[in-house]
């Protein structure tokens, strides 16, 4: 059985977001691969929307969890965000700032 996969993810503005941390060099995710290949040991910028479309446009078996650390929290707390309408209110509430830090929880099944 697969264990579940983090991924550190800085969002660098609306629907950027910019890999930061990981231990394999090419990424999936739930079965749909990335347009470009990951290497451990860069930074690959990834379009949110068009490498992994918003979750209205996705089965339940594609969609992907996203948990935001929430700043300035100890221990730290997790939100979980599963739509794109939560999506955006994180970047609402983060838009202040320069970029801002999410989790990428892959569940294996």
């Amino acid at each position: 059985m697969d264990e579940d996969t983090l991924y550190k993810v800085t969002f660098l503005h609306d629907g950027y977001w910019k890999l930061v941390k990981s231990a394999y060099g090419q990424k999936y995710v739930e079965g749909r691969q990335f347009t470009q290949t990951i290497d451990a040991d860069k930074v690959a910028m990834i379009d949110l929307w068009e490498d992994i479309g918003p979750w209205s446009k996705l089965s339940n078996s594609e969609r992907v969890t996203f948990t935001y650390m929430l700043p300035n929290t100890l221990p730290r707390q997790y939100v979980e965000v599963a739509s794109d309408a939560k999506l955006l209110e994180i970047f609402k509430e983060n838009r202040r700032l320069k970029n801002f830090t999410l989790y990428v929880l892959e569940r294996r099944m």
